[in-house]
């Protein structure tokens, strides 16, 4: 067998071999219940779970938590060059640890034979995701074990050469997709930083003709935003929300649907509603605030639905909560706990607030064409990114068989 594009000077056929018998497969560990216990935190070995494989960018893996001693000592380290798999729930995601790094056992480390570079594997398994989920077991939660992984098969050059041509190729691809990702975080921490000086009136904008605009009004949110209940007529999709890609279809974006088997009473969603979580979660405890750029949907009781009066309102809104980490100041004091130390926000809590916001309708203007402006760079940005990717992907598919 040999690949449908090749580079000319290798010429060679390509053999089947299993995972095993070229690499190494070891099962991650983490055994402390609950993970997120504090006294295992804070050290110098990384810790990888596996969303972070999962939207590794484009390879190279970044955990969010690093172990201490206490925590390496319940764990595994791996070292620098190993492939890390997941076989839980999202099957055959893989990234790339160019150091030392700790994972639970919802992972599995690669470690290529001392003949076989590290990188060919990890390019080579990279195009075998949605192989590997097919074959998975079906259980209370999809998984496949670590003799399955050390049994799958893939095609495989002995060229060592072939081997580090193909690697270089496609650390090229990759090094291109990190400097426009790299590029688009910039963009995206300047525009959150200039959202935060303008709605904390540290920036201020003058009119054409040179004078300041008026001073900024006090706005009671009951005043601007209407909390409605639009209930459900069943044919809707359910929608979370999520921090980072706001109001979400969840079998779109999470491969199923979480919602209760009665949807009746699920809040509807329209475009430009203002939706926040009443019970925040333990990553994000003050909450989540996003705008609805979806025509129809429906979320769950756990949050409020709400209708700006004014959509150019709405947009002020979304703009102002962007500027916030997590909302954390804005949402902070009216966080109340409930039983068993649950917290929650209440919709008269919320609706109660207070916000500054420019009552001159041409700073708005300003405001909103700076944004604009920003968003549409980012745009440009992910377009990039998302072409390069592509042409990765189909290069991937035809480059190794």
């Amino acid at each position: 067998m040999i690949p449908k594009l090749r580079f000319s000077e290798f010429t060679e056929s390509w053999n089947e071999v299993s995972i095993g018998d070229i690499a190494t497969i070891s099962r991650g560990r983490f055994s402390p219940r609950p993970r997120n216990d504090p006294r295992y935190y804070g050290g110098d070995t990384e810790f990888i779970q596996t969303s972070e494989v999962v939207g590794a960018n484009p390879n190279i893996l970044n955990g969010s938590k690093s172990l201490n001693k206490e925590g390496v000592k319940v764990s595994k380290v791996f070292p620098s060059g190993t492939i890390v798999m997941t076989i839980a729930a999202n099957i055959g995601y893989v990234g790339f640890a160019n150091r030392p790094v700790a994972f639970p056992d919802s992972l599995v480390g690669i470690s290529a034979f001392e003949d076989i570079l590290p990188k060919y594997i990890y390019y080579s398994l990279s195009r075998k995701q949605r192989r590997l989920d097919y074959i998975a077991e079906e259980a209370a939660q999809k998984n496949i074990t670590s003799p399955t992984v050390r049994k799958f098969k893939i095609w495989h050059t002995r060229n060592q050469q072939e081997q580090v041509t193909l690697t270089n190729f496609f650390d090229l691809i990759n090094l291109k997709i990190n400097l426009l990702t790299k590029k688009k975080e910039a963009l995206e921490t300047y525009k959150k930083g200039l959202l935060q000086k303008i709605f904390s009136q540290e920036l201020r904008f003058k009119g054409e003709d040179g004078i300041d605009y008026p001073d900024w009004e006090n706005f009671k949110l009951s005043d601007i935003l209407i909390e409605h209940k639009k209930r459900s007529d069943g044919s809707e999709q359910v929608h979370s929300v999520s921090v980072h890609k706001g109001v979400i279809n969840q079998i779109e974006h999470l491969g199923r649907s979480f919602a209760a088997k009665d949807v009746s009473n699920y809040n509807k969603v329209l475009f430009g509603d203002i939706i926040y979580t009443k019970s925040p979660t333990g990553d994000f405890p003050y909450g989540i605030i996003k705008q609805s750029y979806v025509k129809s949907a429906i979320v769950s009781p756990l949050y409020c639905v709400t209708s700006p009066i004014d959509i150019n309102i709405g947009y002020l809104l979304k703009w102002f909560f962007e500027s916030k980490i997590n909302v954390h100041n804005y949402l902070h004091p009216i966080i109340q706990k409930g039983a068993k130390n649950t917290i929650n926000i209440t919709n008269t809590t919320f609706l109660s607030r207070s916000l500054s916001l420019p009552s001159d309708k041409a700073e708005r203007q300003k405001i909103k064409d700076i944004y604009s402006s920003l968003n549409e760079n980012l745009r440009t940005l992910e377009s990039e990114i998302s072409k390069v990717t592509e042409f990765k992907k189909g290069l991937l598919q035809q480059m190794f068989v």
